[in-house]
């Protein structure tokens, strides 16, 4: 099932980590959606500007295929704003839990802290700025079926260490 709800730009910033095959753990996937070759991502958002208000959110994706449809599967996902959470589960099938999280800038770092796993992603932001265009996907399953989220990412992107 493809969707085209909710159509609309969420503002702010983010740390976006590659996992190498060999470091990810496999979680569960549901019926249907088979895994695929690649490296997992890691993200850790803050948003400044959403329809439903500033939020934060951490993710952790594998790459994954619907039948012929490559795309991201978001099993494990947090956020901090319950109208986000909502809206995750709601239009794309996120399966997020509700939880503590602290977006942190100190002059060229970046971190975000989940608080109730101490789980902790933290960046030092080098180099210049470019920008960038991405087309994404994503393939959740929601309690009517499964659903294919098509999006684009258009950002200013620095490369980073990330730990």
């Amino acid at each position: 099932m493809m969707t085209d709800e909710a159509q609309w730009a969420l503002l702010g910033e983010a740390i976006v980590a590659i996992v190498p095959r060999r470091h990810r753990r496999l979680m569960p996937l549901p019926p249907g959606l088979r895994r695929m070759p690649g490296p997992a991502v890691v993200l850790a958002e803050r948003f400044v500007d959403s329809p439903v208000g500033p939020y934060c959110s951490l993710a952790v994706g594998e790459p994954v295929r619907l039948g012929l449809r490559p795309g991201y599967y978001f099993g494990t996902s947090v956020v901090n704003v319950p109208d986000a959470r909502r809206a995750g589960r709601q239009y794309w099938g996120f399966p997020s839990e509700l939880g503590t999280l602290h977006w942190s800038i100190d002059d060229t770092e970046r971190r975000m802290v989940w608080e109730e796993r101490g789980f902790e992603v933290r960046t030092e932001v080098r180099d210049r700025a470019l920008p960038v265009l991405l087309p994404l996907r994503t393939v959740q399953r929601r309690t009517d079926g499964p659903v294919v989220v098509p999006s684009r990412l258009r950002a200013m992107v620095r490369r980073a260490r990330v730990d």
